[in-house]
């Protein structure tokens, strides 16, 4: 079982803040429910408009942080809808 600590989570956050193609990080899956977990689940959004390169987006924040991350729009639906309805979300302010 791994801790999910706040410093890398809001580092993440802070890099998405940055980031102009990203709208939201959503932390979801089994770390948020209070479960035991082997890995922290990082959802991000990103702007239609901007037409992102998805797997370079995945890679850059893979490379960062030690974290299972997707975009949102890779994910399964059922996952999307999960991530969506039950994960903690940081919206981006633009």
């Amino acid at each position: 079982m791994r801790a999910c600590t706040g410093m890398n989570t809001d580092q993440l956050v802070e890099m998405a803040e940055a980031d102009k193609d990203i709208l939201a990080a959503i932390l979801f899956g089994s770390s948020t429910r209070g479960e035991v977990y082997r890995d922290i689940d990082i959802c991000l959004v990103t702007d239609p408009k901007r037409h992102v390169n998805l797997a370079r987006k995945d890679l850059a924040y893979l490379m960062r942080f030690d974290f299972d991350i997707h975009t949102f729009e890779e994910l399964p639906v059922c996952i999307q809808d999960a991530s969506a309805g039950r994960g903690q979300v940081s919206a981006i302010e633009r």
